[in-house]
């Protein structure tokens, strides 16, 4: 939904050129699963994974990606949706 509300192509054009300059420096990809997912949509950014598949597109039978894809499951899980983040402190 993020895609298509906030980061729309049509007027925020350099959120995509952001992405794309993050994975030409290696800081940005996705994984193959979410590029088959849009083996059955066509929308924009199914079409970005697209034209960018062999660079930004990761294959998770590569256990180094596998590994990243679990740190990022563990942390959604745990801080994104319970709001807990351990590594801060409360303040009081």
């Amino acid at each position: 939904m993020a895609k298509n509300f906030h980061y729309s192509p049509s007027f925020c054009q350099a959120f995509w050129e952001w992405i794309v300059a993050g994975n030409n420096n290696s800081v940005f990809f996705t994984i193959d699963r979410v590029a088959d997912e849009c083996k059955y949509k066509k929308d924009y950014l199914c079409d970005f994974i697209e034209e960018n598949n062999d660079s930004f597109v990761k294959n998770t039978n590569n256990s180094d990606i596998l590994g990243r894809y679990s740190e990022i499951q563990v942390w959604a899980n745990t801080i994104w949706v319970n709001g807990k983040d351990k590594n801060k402190t409360k303040k009081h």
